[in-house]
């Protein structure tokens, strides 16, 4: 499912796109790696969909099942992708999440249609990371 933004979110700084990142890493940006890894996992939604788009738990818990399965099916010998979750577990990126929304970066609301929260990334979040990316 895909969430639209609320319309006082409407006005990002930039697109998704825009933001450049490894896979779930966005280092030396907010100051914790739990963070981090939270915010590059809600904004590979929005670069996926091509639009800023919210998430909901069920498709963060999707992705980290998802990631766990690829992991499981390659050779055992091999380093597991570079996540915390292979180090922490889920709550990991609990942790992250929690971070995001004490620091207004993330806006929380309810779907009561299908019961979960949906984590929106805000215009606060997007500048802080593009003035990362540009040192402004």
């Amino acid at each position: 499912m895909k969430y639209q933004l609320p319309d006082d979110l409407a006005e990002m700084p930039c697109q998704p796109c825009e933001i450049r990142f490894p896979k779930y890493a966005l280092p030396m940006t907010i100051g914790k790696a739990e963070s981090e890894e939270a915010a590059a996992r809600i904004i590979s939604f929005s670069q996926e969909a091509g639009e800023w788009t919210g998430v909901s738990w069920n498709q963060i818990i999707k992705m980290m099942k998802r990631d766990y399965e690829d992991y499981d099916e390659k050779d055992p010998r091999a380093e597991p992708p570079f996540s915390g979750i292979f180090l922490s577990g889920p709550r990991y990126v609990v942790i992250g999440i929690q971070e995001l929304l004490e620091k207004d970066f993330l806006r929380k609301e309810k779907d009561t249609a299908e019961g979960t929260d949906v984590f929106y990334p805000t215009p606060y979040l997007i500048d802080f990371l593009l003035s990362c990316q540009t040192g402004r």
